[in-house]
């Protein structure tokens, strides 16, 4: 391992992904056809490294892993890329590249580099074989003027070893303050239905037109109608006018009825109903009204859609005090020790795979 690689005195050089890739492409045009199962769908995205659901297995439809996807179309994440450790079943909107020097470590190096160029493409550029083929990278190189594979994998490594010691600094310090709390017993609790209106306010904030906006300004959270990512779409920069500024709140989109707990400042799409409840409370409390009224999801949808009147008269069931009214203390308590139970599996798992 090399510690504190610095990539600033490095030779550098030029590479078209034509010369360095053999270019495939993926074959699935119908996702809607194919029903859910264990195999990744990789589409028109880099979020959750492009998987957007699982399907069943077709032989006929697979793309072999240990490769690069590169997404060829949608606005949004169009000339992004993403590392394939895994076969999966392909939109075509994807092309993969594939070489003898890829790797998981190269091929997250190249990735990082590749999308340095999406922001030449759009609607209008598409990706096509012929642009990305020409489409130039610049990589470190070896003596022999070629890609030093040794240099970018040590690199890597050194990143993710890096940032795995953060990560267990941060989560070891959530599980410290988890453990602090009070000693709480999951009870049998009485429970009672309240009608949404009367536990929040509701409001439909500005809303932000994604096509308006550079994708490469990252910065503050754009939620839209996507269901992934807690409604995160993207990361953007824009007028600070129409930044929602209050957390923690629910969002729900009129047309999915799927609720995400926010809990920073974001920017909104149209038709987001943003849920503020009357009296100040964590987000763990957020997290359990939402999972009840998760529960309800299914009764709406594009033609049944839960606009605002149907939103305030919604009826949720909550567990409630001595006086009929939310036991908001408990419900933030049992979400922290759900979240305190996952934690410690999440260790015990990362320990085991560790060793």
């Amino acid at each position: 391992m090399m510690n504190n690689l610095s990539l600033d005195d490095l030779d550098w050089k030029a590479f078209l992904i034509g010369d360095i890739f053999d270019i495939e492409n993926c074959k699935c045009s119908k996702v809607s056809w194919i029903g859910k199962g264990k195999v990744p769908y990789v589409g028109a995205t880099n979020r959750n490294n492009g998987v957007m659901k699982f399907l069943k297995a077709d032989n006929s439809l697979i793309t072999k892993g240990n490769c690069i996807a590169f997404i060829c179309d949608w606005e949004w994440s169009i000339g992004l890329s993403v590392y394939k450790k895994e076969d999966f079943i392909g939109s075509t909107t994807i092309k993969v590249g594939r070489s003898n020097n890829l790797n998981y470590y190269t091929g997250k190096f190249i990735t990082t580099v590749a999308d340095k160029n999406s922001s030449k493409y759009n609607f209008w550029f598409k990706r096509n074989s012929c642009h990305l083929k020409n489409e130039k990278i610049l990589l470190p190189v070896n003596r022999d003027n070629n890609p030093d594979r040794w240099l970018m994998e040590r690199f890597i490594m050194e990143k993710e070893e890096w940032i795995m010691l953060r990560y267990k600094q941060f989560i070891t310090q959530k599980l410290d303050d988890l453990r602090k709390q009070d000693s709480f017993d999951l009870l049998d609790k009485d429970r009672k239905e309240f009608e949404i209106w009367e536990l929040f306010n509701i409001k439909i904030w500005k809303n932000v037109d994604g096509n308006k906006v550079n994708k490469l300004w990252w910065n503050i959270a754009y939620i839209t109608r996507k269901e992934s990512n807690n409604w995160v779409d993207w990361f953007i920069n824009y007028d600070r006018s129409k930044l929602n500024q209050e957390f923690p709140v629910i969002t729900i989109w009129n047309e999915t009825a799927e609720p995400y707990v926010q809990n920073y400042v974001f920017f909104t799409w149209t038709k987001v109903n943003i849920l503020e409840l009357k009296i100040k409370a964590t987000k763990y409390t957020y997290m359990f009204i939402a999972q009840s009224l998760r529960k309800h999801k299914s009764k709406y949808s594009y033609s049944f859609t839960i606009n605002s009147t149907r939103l305030k008269r919604q009826r949720i069931l909550l567990p409630v005090n001595f006086s009929a009214v939310p036991d908001y203390e408990y419900m933030e308590k049992y979400m922290m020790k759900i979240e305190l139970e996952k934690i410690q599996k999440y260790l015990e798992y990362k320990s085991l795979s560790d060793n």
